[in-house]
């Protein structure tokens, strides 16, 4: 019965060992497969305008453009609608990400200043970098024109 025990034993070592080493080769094609992808700064034309209409507390909401520039630099420009036909702009410079999948506009206080680039859009993240969910959650996907 013992001998029984130990055989049964020893099978079960030699399984768990070989699905542990299958698990890490798999884990390990994921991350390489992960890290040999291009990022978005690498791939994706971001040069041009997008739009979208941001939600408003007070108003029928945000209308903004921001320009990327191909030296690096952004112009946003933004307007509170039913409330004011006054234009506010920003102007500053912007930078991605280490990973190279966020775009980081500089000199912004006010508004979250970082989009996760896809193609053709800007996805407006949180101040905390998570994107915006619930209701108004399309609102803040900038379309290029």
């Amino acid at each position: 019965m013992k001998s029984y025990f130990a055989h049964l034993m020893m099978v079960a070592i030699v399984f768990t060992a070989c699905e542990s080493k299958t698990n890490e080769n798999v884990i390990k094609n994921e991350v390489e497969v992960v890290e040999n992808q291009p990022s978005a700064k690498e791939t994706l034309d971001v040069i041009g305008t997008y739009k979208s209409i941001l939600p408003c507390s007070d108003c029928e909401g945000i209308e903004t453009e921001i320009i990327l520039g191909s030296d690096e630099m952004y112009q946003m420009k933004s307007k509170h609608l039913g409330k004011s036909e006054e234009i506010l702009k920003e102007i500053g410079e912007y930078y991605w990400s280490d990973n190279g999948s966020i775009l980081i506009l500089e000199g912004i206080d006010t508004e979250p200043v970082s989009y996760e680039v896809r193609e053709g859009e800007l996805i407006q993240l949180q101040k905390n970098g998570k994107k915006f969910t619930g209701k108004h959650e399309k609102s803040y996907v900038f379309k290029k024109d």
